[in-house]
Parts: C-alpha cells; sequence; structure tokens
C-alpha cells in the first residue's frame, strides 16, 4: 500500500495546489 512514487506524487500535487491558491490570493 506504501507506494513511494505515488505518495511523492500525491505531495507534489498537494504541494503545487497550495502553490497554485497562494499565487492567486496575491494576484488577486
Amino acid at each position: 500500500m506504501g507506494n513511494p512514487r505515488l505518495e511523492m506524487r500525491m505531495r507534489l500535487r498537494i504541494r503545487l495546489n497550495m502553490w497554485g491558491m497562494i499565487c492567486r490570493k496575491f494576484h488577486l
């Protein structure tokens, strides 16, 4: 169940989502 590749992908996706929200807030 512990797939390192899948976990890294999910973490990267969450990090990108968080940065995207911050960028949007700053842009607005």
